[in-house]
Formats: structure tokens, C-alpha cells, sequence
């Protein structure tokens, strides 16, 4: 279990209709896509020194904060949650697009499109199930 679905179980704000196993799920997702992006960001900008290196290098920041909302206070607010989580997936998305044109050639590329993807899925997914 990680520390994120271990702070889920043990919650103690009431979560209301939300499917608690897409919530753990997603996050799963979230610092999965995180830690697979980071690595990509990191090795693309070392590679690329004076051109922008992608959006993997900004996608762990927003998975980031989009766990925080998800795990805090802010995350019992049904439209403060959807609203983050439709900007995780569409900021996944891209990132996803954008890395798997080299991903072919590039093994991290490659991890962090597909981690994108699932975190994309993820996201849309428990956006979609909030009442």
C-alpha cells in the first residue's frame, strides 16, 4: 500500500458516494505517472540543453498537486476535485502524445507515455464517477 492510499483508508472525512477503489486507484496512478515522468523530464533535460525538454518535466508537479487535492481537505469539494482531475488528464494526455513520438527510440519516453496514459484513464475515470 502506499502512503497516499494508506492516508484514503484511513481518511476520516466522510467521502460520500466516491468509489474509494477508483480514488486508490487513481492515485496509485498519480505517483506512479509521477515518478515515470520525473525520470523522463530529468533525462530529457540533461539531452536537450538549450531547447524546452517537454511537458514530462512539468506533468509531476500537476500529478502532484492533483494527489494533494485528492487526499486533503479540498478534495471533499466534488467541483474543486473534477476540475483538477480534468486538468491532470488532459496535461497526461499531451505529455503522453508528445513522448511517444521518441518513445520508439527512447525508453523512458516510452514509461512515461504509458504512464500517462494510465493516469489519464485514471483520472477521467474517477472524475466521471463523482456525483
Amino acid at each position: 500500500m502506499t502512503e497516499a492510499s494508506g492516508k484514503v483508508e484511513t481518511y476520516p472525512a466522510e467521502l460520500g458516494t466516491i468509489d474509494r477503489d477508483a480514488l486508490m486507484r487513481c492515485i496509485e496512478d498519480l505517483e506512479q505517472c509521477t515518478r515515470a515522468c520525473g525520470n523522463c523530464g530529468d533525462i530529457c533535460t540533461s539531452e536537450v540543453k538549450d531547447q524546452y525538454p517537454g511537458l514530462c518535466v512539468d506533468l509531476p508537479e500537476v500529478c502532484t498537486t492533483t494527489k494533494r487535492i485528492l487526499t486533503g481537505e479540498a478534495g471533499r469539494n466534488v467541483d474543486v476535485s473534477r476540475a483538477m482531475l480534468e486538468a491532470c488528464a488532459a496535461m497526461c494526455r499531451a505529455t503522453a502524445d508528445e513522448c511517444e513520438l521518441t518513445a520508439a527510440e527512447r525508453e523512458h519516453c516510452r514509461r512515461c507515455a504509458e504512464a500517462s496514459r494510465r493516469c489519464e484513464r485514471s483520472c477521467r475515470e474517477l472524475a466521471a464517477s463523482l456525483g
